[in-house]
């Protein structure tokens, strides 16, 4: 089972995920349903944010 608790994202065409912030310049993105994770930076995040690729959404779940 699964808690999640904050906001979640989700790239247009990708599966939901959450953020970690491991680094002063990357965030670990941690898929929702399953151990993988990948790097971003965090400038090209938020760049990715203004342009609408990546959506946010609050989320309160127990899946």
């Amino acid at each position: 089972m699964v808690r999640v608790t904050g906001t979640v994202y989700q790239r247009k065409a990708g599966k939901p995920f959450i953020l970690k912030d491991i680094d002063p310049l990357f965030y670990a993105c941690c898929y929702l349903h399953t151990n993988q994770m990948f790097l971003m930076e965090k400038e090209k995040f938020f760049n990715e944010m203004k342009k609408g690729v990546i959506s946010e959404f609050p989320a309160v779940v127990n899946i």
